[in-house]
């Protein structure tokens, strides 16, 4: 943790992956989560798992985005990290990110 800074980790576990039946361009969403000292901003994530757009297909989209039950500020940055794990919690993909609204 750097310059003070907080950190949170938040999985979301999704049952049987394997067996997904969404196409192109449809996603499942996660509930949405939150945490103390994130001044009451609520996020889910959107998980693509054929891709967002056919230019995708193939590959897993996966968005952070604030959620409709948000009550925080309006504006709000935060830098965060999306990581996809495999069934025994080994990394199989991790990425960093800013989102400033």
């Amino acid at each position: 943790m750097e310059n003070g800074k907080k950190e949170y980790t938040f999985f979301w576990l999704i049952e049987n992956y394997s067996y997904s039946w969404h196409k192109n361009g449809e996603k499942l969403i996660s509930p949405p989560f939150t945490a103390e000292g994130l001044e009451g901003t609520a996020w889910d994530l959107g998980l693509y798992p054929r891709g967002l757009r056919d230019e995708y297909k193939g590959y897993v989209s996966l968005f952070l985005n604030r959620s409709a039950t948000d009550e925080g500020p309006e504006s709000y940055s935060i830098a965060y990290e999306l990581a996809v794990l495999a069934a025994d919690g080994s990394l199989l993909r991790s990425v960093k990110y800013e989102y400033a609204l």
